[in-house]
């Protein structure tokens, strides 16, 4: 609480079918050619290292940058990132180089990209009342980062598609997989954005960026708001990504949301929402 006081707000940024019959022989081969392909890629069983989760996310977040331009606002900017820092500073990652934006967008969403990149929309963004709310939607964006969510994801699908690659090319006679391993990492990230991650990876990103907003000085209660807020009254004409596409139905957020507001977070509700600190970064 009085370090978030003290925090100067500077302005300155199926496999597919296939009838062709495949010998037990053949089988076996083909195993030991998996094998073979995730022996010279361990992050396929191990996980990433840094080097490798900042380098998928990079060309995640720039091809959704690709689509929608960064708000020319850099005092905006750089509050959103002072804010998402100061959130990330108390996360189980504090060390990890993150950078955040608010994108040119009318519809309301936000994206997590594996390494630290996060990004919300304007159209989002306007839509909130207080700091509070930012840091909650802020925060369970941190929290899909450092519970590795879709980094997990990308992995288990890349696995499945390196057998997958290979039993199409024994059933069609041809020899080998395509070595370009990063870009079918990058493949799979990029659809598994869009799809979006199942519901207990968001509920759980839910409680810890309620954590991470009542570590950092905030009222926890700025996710359920936001959920409110939007389920409530949804925007004329546009889209409810956030809501409708990659997330839980709002009833059963706010039902998950009570149950983890718990005895520990409800001691500190009264915490500040600062909504006059908010309003003077408003987005034009």
């Amino acid at each position: 609480m009085k370090l978030l006081t003290t925090i100067t707000l500077a302005s300155a940024l199926t496999i597919s079918g296939y009838t062709a019959a495949i010998s037990f022989g053949d089988l076996v081969d083909s195993a030991t050619k998996v094998k073979d392909k995730v022996d010279k890629n361990p992050a396929l069983w191990t996980g990433y290292t840094y080097e490798e989760e900042r380098a998928i996310g990079k060309q995640l977040a720039g091809s959704i940058l690709g689509a929608s331009k960064l708000v020319d606002d850099a005092k905006l900017q750089s509050y959103v990132n002072l804010i998402g820092r100061w959130l990330a500073s108390q996360s189980e990652r504090p060390d990890i180089d993150w950078v955040f934006g608010v994108i040119e967008s009318d519809s309301i969403n936000a994206f997590a990209a594996p390494g630290g990149y996060i990004l919300l929309t304007s159209g989002l963004y306007r839509r909130l009342d207080n700091e509070a709310q930012l840091a909650a939607i802020l925060g369970h964006e941190i929290a899909h980062i450092t519970k590795k969510h879709h980094l997990d994801l990308i992995r288990k699908s890349s696995l499945v598609n390196e057998g997958s690659n290979l039993v199409k090319s024994q059933s069609s006679g041809k020899a080998g997989m395509a070595d370009d391993f990063v870009q079918n990492l990058i493949g799979n990230g990029a659809e598994i954005m869009a799809r979006g991650l199942d519901k207990s990876s968001e509920y759980e990103a839910d409680r810890v960026g309620m954590m991470l907003a009542a570590k950092s000085g905030y009222t926890p209660l700025g996710i359920a708001e936001v959920v409110t807020k939007l389920a409530e009254k949804p925007p004329v004409g546009g889209t409810m990504e956030l809501l409708k596409s990659t997330h839980p139905s709002p009833a059963q957020r706010l039902e998950e949301i009570d149950e983890a507001l718990g005895k520990n977070l409800e001691r500190r509700i009264d915490q500040p929402s600062l909504e006059s600190r908010f309003a003077s970064h408003a987005l034009k």
